[in-house]
């Protein structure tokens, strides 16, 4: 039976240091022992130094600081090669984890389909990059998915994009690896807003959170309230 420590949770961060507060405090909440490794995408300096200060309340815990933003794709891909665990939980700061029990469901999949590569939300996206209700690639979305990741050295690696798993997915489907729908959804909420250059605001903590717009301050507001 494939066990829980055989797990480890990434979160990549630029400038959210209020949602990573939520998002890893949810996540501990119902995984308290699962392992998190933090990339930092060069915060300013007063995210850098909360994020650094969740390493006082938190154990088996992992900060990493960069010295440039490489973007999220990216970061994920420094996350695979850094890391010594089987699977990676791959899971956005905009995300904030609402049940347990899914990493034991998740790891289910792989245990019963060896070929399985990821497990996660199932999207179809169209030529281009856009997520598609009726045809397309098969796409799992990385905002809270559940990767193999010896599996995924063998693949072409996250990259700097609105969708940056896509050409791992491709190269995945081609090499006959599996591609896994799992309602994670019901687990985990995601505000779909999280990501700074997908505003173009500064942060979103602090003074700066006047500077987001709508949208963005209402999906903020949603993760506080759950």
């Amino acid at each position: 039976m494939i066990m829980l420590k055989q797990v480890t949770t990434v979160i990549v961060n630029h400038n959210t240091a209020a949602l990573l507060s939520i998002c890893l405090s949810s996540l501990r909440d119902r995984y308290p022992t699962v392992p998190v490794l933090i990339i930092d995408n060069a915060s300013l300096r007063s995210t850098r130094l909360r994020v650094k200060k969740l390493l006082t309340n938190y154990d088996r815990l992992t900060v990493v600081l960069n010295s440039a933003n490489v973007g999220h794709g990216p970061a994920m891909h420094q996350a695979m090669k850094m890391l010594k665990s089987k699977y990676v939980f791959t899971l956005d700061t905009d995300c904030r984890v609402v049940a347990g029990g899914f990493l034991e469901k998740m790891l289910k999949v792989f245990e019963d389909e060896l070929l399985t590569y990821a497990v996660g939300k199932l999207f179809l996206l169209n030529k281009l990059g856009l997520h598609t209700g009726v045809e397309g690639e098969p796409y799992i979305h990385p905002y809270a998915a559940l990767f193999d990741r010896k599996k995924y050295l063998r693949l072409a690696p996250f990259n700097h994009h609105g969708a940056p798993a896509v050409l791992n997915m491709r190269d995945a489907v081609l090499k006959g690896y599996w591609l896994e729908s799992f309602p994670i959804q019901r687990y985990v909420y995601h505000a779909w807003a999280g990501t700074r250059g997908k505003y173009g605001v500064p942060d979103w903590d602090g003074n700066a959170s006047e500077a987001l717009p709508e949208k963005a301050k209402s999906a903020e507001k949603m993760l506080r309230r759950l």
